[in-house]
């Protein structure tokens, strides 16, 4: 018989390299109020700085000594993704997102980082009970952000709901036994999405999964701090605690609320931490919810489906638009640079427009291949999307 208590954070750290104010020291106070509060996983993400890693892994080694740092492919290295836990890590994997923003803005970042979804399977082991293992499916993830706001719009609207469908059947196909006495499937991260909003509503209608701080009167719900003065002007929810509701399982779930802040007074973050208690008692009578999900499901794929047609149809008029601003910007440096005397000699002259019209040209190729490069996976999306209206409408009858 399996009866234990899980008390798990999911918290984004704010940990970017030369950006990030009192990177070091806030880390720090991170490391420190995860053993105060006796945690027995950890999810966190914006972990970039390999250092960073390191130094929590080896703060927390008494008290979590299994931990994960997903690494990537990517400039930065890391998928800033990091999984601490009091359990045994028995397999990881990394899924990185097909679309990513873009490197033509560089001071977005996103695109430099490669973030994805990274898996670790988790298995504690009781002596003398049955079922003698629980298995917990344990995914930490991090989404492309929102960087128009209201504003400007939301210029990667499209992507991030590219990424939300590659998580749900990325879970899917990791999980397909995830209906067994003895496991639990968890989904914490910084979605950066509100849960009104296409993409959470295609995880959880796909997934069935259970929103642990779902405004209860226990929390406060944001997960934003705007007393950060960092990077949002209001309290937003955009981090979340997902849980599939394992009716044969969970047993009862506690919100613990907490504002974060570090021994001065001073927010450790950007965003506030999310604690949860899970009470796992396999002889529990369920708790889980009793949604139609295959039809929600069903409809927030159509409403994808329409998203990616419409957001293809617009790239062709981006991509030009791109690489006329290119050339624009070319021809007036190259301009500018000739007619104002800052070179004298011929040969100057002529060497920089080489180096001007090189730039253009680099940057101009760059801008078609992305574009390319972004139509071949939103096509992907497509074709993977038709499968699905096959699959479920088959479900459904």
């Amino acid at each position: 018989m399996i009866n234990v208590s899980l008390k798990i954070l999911c918290l984004n750290c704010y940990g970017l390299k030369w950006i990030s104010p009192n990177r070091a020291e806030r880390i720090a106070w991170i490391g420190e109020y995860i053993i105060d509060n006796e945690y027995d996983i950890v999810c966190l993400q914006e972990i970039f700085v390999r250092k960073d890693y390191e130094y929590l892994s080896s703060r927390l080694r008494q008290q979590l000594p299994y931990c994960h740092w997903y690494t990537n492919s990517g400039l930065v290295g890391s998928s800033g993704l990091a999984t601490f836990s009091n359990i045994p890590i028995e397999s990881v994997h990394f899924h990185q997102f097909r679309l990513q923003g873009t490197p033509l803005k560089p001071y977005h970042g996103d695109w430099y980082a490669r973030k994805g979804i990274g898996y670790a399977r988790l298995c504690l082991q009781q002596q003398h009970q049955q079922p003698s293992s629980l298995i917990i499916h344990l995914f930490n993830q991090h989404l492309l952000a929102n960087y128009g706001g209201e504003q400007y719009g939301d210029q990667y609207g499209a992507h991030r709901a590219c990424q939300a469908y590659e998580i749900a059947r990325y879970v899917e196909t990791i999980c397909s036994t995830i209906d067994s006495d003895n496991s639990i499937l968890i989904l914490a991260g910084d979605f950066n999405m509100l849960d009104n909003e296409l993409g959470y509503r295609m995880i959880c209608s796909r997934l069935g999964l259970y929103d642990c701080h779902h405004c209860s009167s226990e929390c406060s719900c944001y997960t934003l701090d705007p007393s950060s003065k960092v990077s949002c002007p209001r309290e937003e929810k955009i981090d979340y605690i997902l849980i599939q509701m394992n009716k044969k399982l969970i047993d009862k779930i506690e919100t613990i609320d907490d504002n974060g802040l570090g021994p001065s007074g001073i927010p450790f973050s950007d965003h506030k931490p999310l604690t949860i208690r899970l009470w796992l008692n396999s002889q529990t009578q369920s708790i889980a919810n009793q949604f139609n999900w295959k039809e929600t499901n069903l409809e927030c794929i159509e409403e994808l489906s329409r998203l990616l047609l419409t957001y293809l149809h617009k790239t062709y008029y981006r991509n030009i638009n791109q690489v006329t601003l290119v050339n624009l910007s070319s021809l007036s440096l190259t301009g500018m640079s000739i007619f104002n005397h800052l070179f004298e000699t011929r040969m100057e002259k002529a060497a920089i427009c080489i180096l001007f019209w090189s730039i253009s040209c680099t940057l101009s190729l760059l801008a078609i291949r992305m574009n390319d490069s972004e139509k071949k996976a939103i096509n992907y999306m497509l074709s993977c999307i038709q499968l699905d209206f096959s699959r479920f409408r088959t479900i459904k009858r």
